[in-house]
């Protein structure tokens, strides 16, 4: 079965500032940096689902996300918060029109228990300074340097990427263009047909 997933990825500066330092502490990652708009659940290999979210997304306006400083989901995984209304309308409006159920949306985190962010590292990722996984004193490491180099606090959002899981390692498969706020709509564009 194949895997998706729909994400939004920062700009550049932001993003080249996380891989950097992922790439120092980090071996191997099987993703590049994202906000994840909607997980797994209900993304389904007919890929029929692609026209329902392509309209959702192509009919929300652009909006702004802003960073709030890293946070960790207990001591296993560090990201940057990110907030935004409208990040949340849009993904409960994802998962509600796909008729995600209540256990995935549980398992994934979706609806009422979705957290918007962006990982930058987790205790489960091989260590590129050691043998094992990432430690919490690593974590921490990255910690600083991602605080010490994230300049700006917000960004405008303005596409959206569904990314296809090939070779154990999701990849950028299509990216679905917001709505540019200045009166007409943008299309959906195909990046790649695997």
């Amino acid at each position: 079965m194949t895997e998706y997933f729909i994400g939004i990825v920062p700009p550049e500066e932001i993003y080249n500032d996380i891989i950097n330092i992922q790439k120092k502490y980090i071996s191997k990652l099987g993703v590049e940096p994202h906000i994840t708009l909607k997980a797994q659940s209900n993304l389904t290999d007919d890929e029929q689902w692609i026209e329902t979210v392509t309209k959702i997304i192509e009919n929300t306006n652009q909006f702004e996300v802003k960073i709030e400083g890293t946070k960790y989901f207990g001591e296993l995984v560090m990201f940057l918060s990110v907030i935004s209304p409208e990040l949340k309308t849009l993904h409960q409006s994802i998962v509600d029109e796909l008729k995600v159920p209540d256990l995935l949306r549980e398992k994934y985190f979706e609806g009422d228990r979705y957290v918007g962010h962006i990982t930058v590292g987790k205790t489960t990722y091989p260590s590129a300074l050691s043998s094992n996984t990432l430690t919490w004193s690593e974590l921490k490491l990255m910690e600083e340097e991602i605080n010490a180099s994230i300049n700006t606090n917000h960004f405008l959002v303005d596409s959206v990427w569904i990314y296809k899981k090939e070779k154990n390692e999701y990849k950028r498969y299509k990216q679905i263009l917001l709505h540019d706020n200045k009166g007409k709509n943008n299309q959906f564009k195909f990046i790649s047909e695997v």
